[in-house]
């Protein structure tokens, strides 16, 4: 059980219009951290949201951050 009130994925069940309004005040990093290892629905939500320029950063990041410490990817997706 977690403590907190949501969990990553329920982005899944958010209205795209929110979703993108959410990830605009995401800082990149976090948002690369929080999708390691995040299933494939959850990462393609996250992708569609964002614009061409983001999505590139993002993919930029995902690919420079490696392995990322499953400490790390919890607190990202608190």
């Amino acid at each position: 059980l977690t403590d907190f009130m949501y969990v990553f994925e329920d982005i899944l069940g958010i209205e795209d219009r929110s979703v993108q309004q959410i990830l605009g005040q995401v800082d990149v990093g976090t948002l690369a951290a929080a999708l390691s290892g995040a299933a494939d629905n959850v990462t393609d939500k996250v992708f569609k949201n964002l614009s061409r320029r983001a999505a590139d950063m993002l993919k930029e990041e995902l690919q420079f951050a490696g392995r990322v410490a499953a400490s790390k990817v919890a607190m990202s997706r608190a």
